[in-house]
């Protein structure tokens, strides 16, 4: 009796174990994601500001000041996090340079680095954001400068501080209106320009106009006009977009891009009582749906947060923008790990200088989270990234022997920075869930449950590394 109450009472500790670890485990990686942005204006020198919102606690905090005498400022883009852990965007003007610069943040620390300074040869005043590809470097574009001054695409290597402008805009081809450019499967990027929708290959350096959404009388109406926003890659394989001129009703239109049969399909024709001329870029949520706001139209006028199913080809109008609640919005919703998908509007709520919500995909539920004042900010443009800042305070002591990847937390692909070799993945319990052989550069981790794992490999000149990151 004795022996098998010591049993018993081993399994009842050993479950308590388990269950306190991962309560552990769930507990720090709830309470630490946490939502990055920006604001274009406000803060202590009216040059806009970075700041952090966590949705649990409902707590916005201002983590730093842009001041465009010195640091520059008016972000009109989005943060992007790198590889190495670092938040990286780009300042319209101001500082050493009137024609902008590229930045570099360290959430962990508070720390704010300038990183390049634009100017009229390499391009000038950037207007979007960055993104990081599977080669590890980062690409973006600016509205002018260049050959022609309207523009270019760029490459910037985090590592060794390298700019490299790949691309001069045309005055038939000029950049603006586009926010970042998207990598398809084929690993050619794909963007929108005023008048087109392009690819460029980053390993022959070719840039090729894929369609052309001039507005004449054949494109007006069947393909739309205007991209004001970027191309997504859905879950299907296609890109998706918006124009925001043009279609049956001069609203504006929803298309898809096939990058591999190199074929255009107008989707939906946008009418002013159910929103019109969409800016910002789709976004597609964890149940399949595609999500996005217009600058106008719907009840007030306003515009309005709207969902599209690409299956069924039905839209609809999910919630009227307002002046209590929040209108004007130029960025794209992102949805964090507690299933809502957040934004901001540049205009609208008690101070009319914007506001933060959340839209609850299962509800229909529009909440006003957070009020913009001048002091904290004001007319953000860009959206909101989600970090999780557990992975962020890891330390760094050993830098050399941990693994560089993106993105953390991962739902499908990891990338890393450097091929790697003998790459094993454990769970939180230490016990072995996935191996891969031979050298890659990236690993497919979508059929993990949700959890933290480690990660070992081999880089390449032998030496063991490591490191833990987040599945969704």
């Amino acid at each position: 009796m004795q022996k098998q109450e010591l049993i018993s009472n081993r399994r009842i500790m050993r479950g308590l174990l388990f269950t306190l670890m991962f309560c552990s485990i769930c507990f720090v990686s709830a309470q630490t994601k946490v939502l990055y942005g920006m604001a274009n204006f406000g803060g202590a020198k009216n040059s806009g500001v970075i700041f952090i919102y966590n949705p649990t606690t409902k707590i916005f905090t201002k983590k730093f000041d842009f001041d465009y005498d010195t640091t520059g400022g008016y972000p009109f883009g989005s943060l992007m996090r790198s590889s190495i852990g670092k938040l990286y965007g780009m300042l319209y003007g101001g500082a050493n340079s009137v024609n902008g610069s590229l930045f570099g943040y360290d959430p962990t620390n508070n720390v704010y680095e300038n990183k390049y300074n634009f100017d009229a040869v390499n391009g000038s005043n950037p207007y979007g954001s960055l993104i990081q590809t599977t080669d590890a470097l980062m690409y973006g574009m600016t509205n002018f400068g260049g050959t022609s001054n309207k523009g270019v695409l760029f490459s910037y290597n985090e590592i060794t501080g390298t700019y490299s402008k790949k691309y001069n805009f045309t005055d038939s081809q000029p950049s603006r209106s586009s926010d970042r450019l998207v990598q398809a499967s084929n690993g050619l990027l794909f963007g929108t320009s005023d008048r087109s929708l392009f690819a460029y290959d980053p390993a022959t350096e070719i840039f090729t106009t894929k369609v052309n959404f001039e507005p004449n009388p054949d494109n007006i109406i069947s393909m739309g006009y205007d991209p004001s926003s970027s191309l997504v890659l859905a879950a299907d394989g296609l890109l998706y977009g918006t124009n925001f001129h043009g279609g049956l009703f001069g609203g504006g239109v929803i298309f898809s891009y096939n990058p591999v049969t190199d074929t255009f399909a107008k989707k939906i024709d946008f009418k002013a009582e159910n929103g019109e001329n969409p800016y910002g870029s789709l976004m597609q949520a964890s149940n399949g749906l595609f999500y996005g706001m217009t600058r106008f139209g719907g009840a007030d006028g306003n515009g309005v947060l709207y969902s599209y199913d690409p299956v069924s080809n039905i839209y609809l109008k999910k919630a009227d923008l307002n002046l209590q609640n929040g209108y004007n919005s130029y960025g794209n919703l992102m949805q964090a790990a507690d299933g809502l998908l957040y934004g901001m509007t540049s205009s609208g709520g008690a101070n009319n200088l914007g506001v933060l919500f959340s839209f609850n995909i299962s509800t229909g539920i529009y909440t006003k989270e957070f009020e913009f004042d001048g002091v904290n900010g004001s007319y953000p443009f860009g959206n909101l990234i989600e970090v999780t800042m557990q992975n962020l305070s890891v330390d760094n002591s050993n830098e050399e022997s941990r693994i560089k990847f993106y993105p953390n937390p991962v739902r499908d692909l990891l990338y890393f920075s450097e091929n790697l070799s003998n790459i094993n993945i454990a769970d939180a319990s230490g016990k072995k869930v996935k191996q891969f052989t031979g050298t890659r550069k990236s690993a497919d981790v979508s059929k993990l449950e949700k959890g933290v794992y480690f990660i070992v490999g081999t880089e390449k000149w032998g030496k063991k590394a490591s490191s833990k990151f987040v599945k969704e």
